[in-house]
């Protein structure tokens, strides 16, 4: 007898499986047979799944007949466990759910926020319905038991320490939903603050106004011409205004530029007296001056 090994193309998106089936030696090596599918899976072939170490996060699951409907990497990317994401890969799989949803795609875009986009009220949780631990058994005092009295003893411990357990997960995915609305309420906020800087720091219209808060108004009346008139003063005085300034730069400009030349000019004689000293000295040193009595320094 031989035995005939198929081995299927390996996908990303599934972990592999190995079919074994055996066939006589005097009959013809068959064609390899199709990969297995609930229609076409013989009763004498058995699926035995072996766990790839790079794909061992999945689920194990017999490989589909169908064509794939995405990239290999995409099916593999599909089937990791979210707990092993990284901060990064969290925050694009948060930023792509909220550009898919109807109501939290304003978070994400480039647009600003309007009063129409009200923020989430938050969802407040509570775990009443899970039975507490018994933490009175930690408070206990060490004492003889009989061995019933211990597997008792243990058995409690043991019934605690599982609903201990239940609580915490509960109370993980509590904080892990409360985390998440604070991500919300931030993104939120953060629009909001777009919104208000871009009002605050809008360009003033300096244009004037002559028909304000929308009335109508008679082109020959007192109050228009008082409205033009103020309009020209307002303007010549800001025209003022930005000359006076411009002046006023120019000269703090002026003043510190003769401030540097004059340094400048201090910094030149300074170093020429210093470099004559250096000369003078070195002559008498030279004629038999002693060093202890040099010349004063300019």
């Amino acid at each position: 007898m031989a035995a005939f090994h198929y081995q299927p193309v390996e996908d990303l998106g599934a972990l592999p499986f190995r079919l074994n089936s055996t066939i006589d030696e005097g009959d013809e090596e068959p064609e390899p047979p199709p990969p297995p599918s609930p229609s076409n899976t013989p009763s004498n072939v058995a699926l035995t799944p072996t766990r790839s170490a790079a794909t061992g996060l999945g689920s194990v699951s017999a490989p589909s007949s169908q064509p794939p409907r995405s990239t290999a990497s995409s099916q593999a990317g599909s089937r990791i466990d979210p707990s092993l994401y990284t901060p990064s890969k969290r925050s694009r799989v948060l930023q792509q759910s909220l550009a898919d949803s109807s109501t939290g795609s304003f978070l994400v875009s480039d647009g600003k926020i309007s009063s129409s986009d009200p923020i989430a009220p938050p969802v407040l949780e509570g775990t009443a319905n899970i039975v507490q631990p018994n933490w009175t058994l930690i408070e206990q005092q060490h004492q003889t038991r009989t061995k019933d009295e211990m597997q008792a003893h243990i058995d409690a411990l043991t019934e605690s320490l599982k609903q201990a357990r239940i609580l915490i997960a509960a109370k993980d995915s509590i904080i892990e939903g409360a985390q998440a609305q604070l991500v919300i309420q931030n993104l939120h906020l953060k629009k909001q603050n777009e919104t208000l800087h871009a009002k605050e720091t809008a360009k003033e219209d300096d244009r004037t106004k002559l028909f304000p808060g929308g009335r109508g108004r008679l082109l020959t009346g007192d109050e228009f011409h008082e409205e033009q008139v103020n309009a020209e003063k307002q303007k010549r005085a800001k025209e003022a205004e930005k000359k006076r300034k411009k002046a006023k730069q120019d000269q703090a400009k002026t003043k510190k530029q003769v401030i540097a030349e004059r340094w400048k000019e201090v910094q030149e004689k300074h170093d020429a007296n210093v470099a004559a000293w250096k000369t003078e000295t070195e002559t008498l040193v030279s004629r038999g001056t002693l060093k202890k009595t040099p010349p004063k320094e300019a």
